[in-house]
């Protein structure tokens, strides 16, 4: 019976799943010559989609009729977009138009894990855009949640944070919404940075805490109203408390950087090496004192044998 009702739940969660997907219309245009890309980009934006969901506090069951333009060059990517973008630009969402733009793997050497990852970045902007615009939240707070959602602060991100906060060359929080821009550097600090902050906010008020914020602004709050409003806390010290946190968490992460490494290794190895050459000195000269015991063993021993000959064959010894 309770293998029936098993079967019975499992069923209606593969159909409550299908209904979930079946009500996501993804509208992909394509003009290149992998055709199995649109089919491989429509499944990774339903992924994660769910999760994306219920973190910005979206309704089960909305329908999304998502627009994707995946640009087979580099002159159709800034044709779409209007303008210029920097090179390492993989994807934009395009808030105004409520589209998301992205470059083809097969011109621009775009890795498969960049390519789910980009998706999955630009979905989550789509996302929180129908919640509330992206033009009225800070630029770190956006980045910030794309990149805590699709999980981007990994080891290298933090690396990047931890160098740029020993070296006191962190950007300030009120420039994080100037910084992307075409040198790679500086944005990948940005994006690490803005990951770091929602980090923080997470960490300390709970996811809920991002929900309420977005609430609150839906409401008409400013978004240092609403950050109010949902952690009690005035948003003039999230820097103070944003930087004690980054310091306590990542002051010494940059060590885990390969030429820092080296540098810690070297030591270690070069007493290793100590150690090792001393052992088998050691070893070599144990096998020589027992080398020489072994040659003055068997010279006494010879010179035994030699004299017990000769005491033999002393002249008047009876036959």
């Amino acid at each position: 019976m309770n293998i029936i009702r098993k079967i019975h739940w499992l069923v209606f969660v593969f159909i409550l799943i299908e209904h979930l997907f079946a009500s996501i219309n993804i509208k992909i245009q394509y003009s290149g010559q992998k055709e199995s890309l649109p089919n491989m980009t429509r499944k990774i934006f339903k992924q994660d989609i769910i999760r994306y969901q219920n973190f910005l506090g979206i309704e089960q069951g909305k329908s999304f009729n998502i627009d994707c333009i995946i640009a087979s060059n580099k002159k159709e990517f800034a044709e779409l977009l209007g303008h210029s973008t920097p090179d390492w630009l993989a994807g934009v969402m395009d808030y105004r138009n409520n589209k998301i733009i992205l470059k083809s793997p097969e011109f621009d050497n775009i890795s498969h894990q960049q390519y789910e990852r980009t998706i999955k970045h630009e979905l989550v902007h789509y996302l929180q855009n129908t919640v509330v615009p992206l033009s009225i939240t800070p630029n770190w707070f956006d980045e910030g949640i794309a990149e805590y959602l699709v999980k981007s602060h990994d080891i290298r991100s933090q690396i990047i944070l931890s160098r740029a906060l020993n070296k006191e060359k962190l950007i300030p929080l009120d420039k994080l919404n100037f910084a992307i821009n075409p040198n790679r550097t500086k944005s990948r600090l940005a994006y690490s940075e803005s990951a770091s902050l929602v980090d923080f906010l997470v960490i300390a008020y709970g996811e809920e805490a991002v929900r309420k914020i977005l609430k609150g602004i839906r409401k008409g709050l400013t978004f240092a109203e609403s950050w109010k409003l949902a952690t009690g806390m005035n948003y003039d010290y999230l820097d103070f408390h944003w930087k004690k946190y980054i310091k306590k968490r990542y002051k010494y992460i940059f060590l885990l950087d390969f030429k820092y490494l080296i540098w810690l290794i070297m030591p270690v190895l070069v007493i290793l090496g100590y150690v090792i050459k001393k052992i088998t000195n050691q070893k070599i000269k144990t096998r020589w004192d027992e080398e020489e015991l072994d040659d003055e063993t068997d010279n006494r021993n010879y010179e035994n044998y030699i004299e017990i000959s000769d005491n033999n064959n002393l002249p008047g010894k009876p036959d």
